[in-house]
């Protein structure tokens, strides 16, 4: 095919026909590579993702069409409060499938009388910016307690230090952005690189896109879906800036072997972040777990912890935590050019709401340690009892050993997309669709009915045993997705054309 020079229009469309046929027998990467190669496929592919991509623009349009645009510019007249508070009530009855707990939203706790604490904090420092110290000091407070509380929480001593941030994609673009720079300047590295399991987070990948660095992904084990050591040995050389680890991973909830990564980067003295941004907030109180992971493990040199997730605090609120201040000098910015005077913040924002930072102390203080230890009581009596669940419907086998936090599955003899499609139509939102498989994330939600989750899941596994062709949604567009290679190139512009439908 490559060497073709002058394949008619007919011949290269029944290339693209025969890909979509066969992408399912797993075929689909090597024909993409091959077909590229024919002159003007390239132009049909392209025209292929072009009609996918409105298509999913007509999805997004049918799926919000009950919003309008009240406003395309300022009123005349300011609304007054309770006007504001009618267009928030009609606007928040669309919001029952988080209420009836069909669906989570990433919100992972449900306490009203927490959440009524934390928001009159938030209400009182609602006006205050931590970029100001010396005129709100008490957010000085605040943040620093934060950071110690969680770095006890953590098996750090009085050396770990942290910045609070915006959420976990901030706090883990700090880690690479303070390890680029300590590479660059100790280690006089200028082509960083850095080696991440193809598990860990996105964020990673961003991050890298952002700053400059070589993301270099390594395999997990294809059984228990724990990162590859050998292949992480395997990929370290002169410019690995950073090796990656999750505890627990978002996609199959299970913590990588972190004491034998740690104990490579320590010998090769390459530093180690560990994302917890799940599991920070719960995993301490899960005594069963005999795996280490956080700072009581020699070599692990930082750690981001979400609040917002298994800590109960408001959305906006993650750690990034270091071993000592020597990494984090390399995570501020400072600069004295400015002609407006001399600059610096220790994190991606300028302004820093301070609403968010009293919220999330309240929020640690009201719970304490024993509110932790109930709520990861809790939550894992229900994510064993949905792993449980799960494995005994047939034709579903769950991925690996979730050991927190999430639970991912996958069909056998039954398109596993579909099931998500099937549970959707039933109103559940909670199905996450991976590359491969389905997962669901267990948080303290008690209007979550485990029970009539289950028994939809098994009769949608049944009904589409029965009838495999029946639902149409989204399973063929990631069942497509999970077969194309990551860096073909192919999915990028169709989720470019999802995030502009979101803004039309």
């Amino acid at each position: 095919l490559s060497s073709s020079s002058a394949a008619s229009d007919v011949y290269k469309r029944q290339i693209l026909f025969f890909a979509r046929k066969v992408y399912k027998d797993g075929l689909l990467s090597s024909i993409i590579t091959i077909s590229r190669s024919v002159p003007g496929v390239q132009s049909i592919i392209s025209a292929e993702q072009k009609k996918l991509g409105s298509e999913i623009g007509s999805m997004i349009r049918s799926e919000f069409k009950f919003l309008t645009i009240d406003y395309e510019e300022l009123p005349k007249e300011g609304l007054s409060k309770d006007e504001i508070f009618r267009k928030f009530d009609t606007l928040l009855k669309h919001h029952h499938s988080f209420n009836e707990g069909k669906a989570f939203g990433g919100i992972y706790h449900e306490d009203e009388e927490l959440h009524d604490i934390a928001t009159q904090a938030h209400v009182k420092f609602a006006s205050t910016n931590a970029l100001f110290p010396s005129i709100f000091p008490a957010l000085k407070k605040f943040e620093n307690e934060v950071v110690r509380m969680t770095r006890h929480i953590l098996h750090g001593d009085e050396r770990v230090v942290g910045v609070m941030t915006t959420g976990g994609t901030e706090s883990i673009l700090m880690s690479i952005k303070a390890y680029r720079d300590k590479a660059k300047k100790e280690r006089g590295i200028t082509q960083p690189e850095m080696i991440v399991p193809v598990t860990a987070h996105p964020a990673f990948c961003k991050g890298a896109h952002y700053f400059g660095v070589k993301f270099v992904i390594i395999p997990v084990d294809p059984q228990t879906y724990e990162a590859d050591v050998k292949a992480i040995k395997d990929a370290v050389n002169r410019n690995t800036i950073m090796i990656v680890a999750s505890a627990p991973s978002y996609p199959q909830g299970v913590i990588d072997p972190i004491e034998e990564i740690a104990s490579l980067a320590k010998k090769r003295n390459i530093p180690l972040h560990v994302d917890a941004c799940l599991g920070a907030y719960i995993l301490p109180w899960l005594h069963h777990l005999t795996k280490k992971w956080d700072f009581a493990v020699p070599g692990v040199t930082s750690i981001s912890a979400d609040l917002h997730k298994y800590g109960g605090g408001p959305k906006g609120t993650s750690l990034i935590l270091y071993r000592d201040s020597s990494y984090r000098r390399y995570q501020h910015f400072t600069t004295g050019y400015w002609a407006g005077g001399l600059y610096c913040s220790p994190s991606m924002t300028g302004s820093r709401a301070g609403g968010v930072i009293a919220s999330a102390w309240a929020t640690m203080v009201a719970r304490g340690e024993k509110g932790y230890m109930l709520a990861a009581k809790e939550i894992h009596k229900h994510f064993v009892k949905l792993c449980v669940g799960i494995s005994s419907i047939p034709n579903l086998k769950l991925m690996g050993k979730p050991e927190a936090c999430c639970i991912a599955f996958i069909a056998q003899g039954i398109d596993t997309f579909k099931i998500a499609d099937a549970m959707e139509a039933r109103g559940w939102k909670n199905l996450n669709r991976l590359r491969q498989g389905v997962q669901i994330q267990v948080g303290h939600k008690n209007s979550f009915d485990i029970d009539k989750w289950l028994q939809d899941l098994s009769e949608c596994t049944t009904e589409l045993k029965n009838n495999p062709d029946k639902y149409k949604g989204m399973a063929a567009i990631y069942g497509m997705a999970s077969k194309i290679p990551a860096d073909a190139g192919i999915i990028e512009p169709i989720l470019e054309d999802y995030l502009e439908a979101l803004y039309e």
